[in-house]
């Protein structure tokens, strides 16, 4: 059986961020509040990116946030050869 964190991993590894969120977003076990709350925001922000410009969010920092917590969390990787894929 695979895992739906091992998934999640497995995304990261590869640089499929906005997937990874799409998971991510939702777990509750082993990740704080505030964790949570950053990888949602991310997650919104690349889809309804209009929105939360329309309300003054900084959508490029939510998102870089929401992708530095999830690789925190659930992968490592080199930050000279990071390729950002939404």
């Amino acid at each position: 059986m695979i895992r739906k964190s091992d998934i999640v991993r497995s995304l990261v590894a590869e640089h499929q961020y906005k997937k990874a969120l799409k998971i991510a977003k939702d777990f509750r076990l082993g990740i704080t509040p505030e964790q949570s709350l950053k990888m949602k925001k991310a997650y919104e922000c690349m889809v309804h990116e209009r929105f939360y410009l329309s309300l003054g969010e900084d959508t490029k920092a939510r998102i870089a946030e929401g992708i530095e917590t999830i690789v925190s969390i659930y992968g490592r990787e080199n930050e000279n050869n990071a390729e950002v894929v939404y």
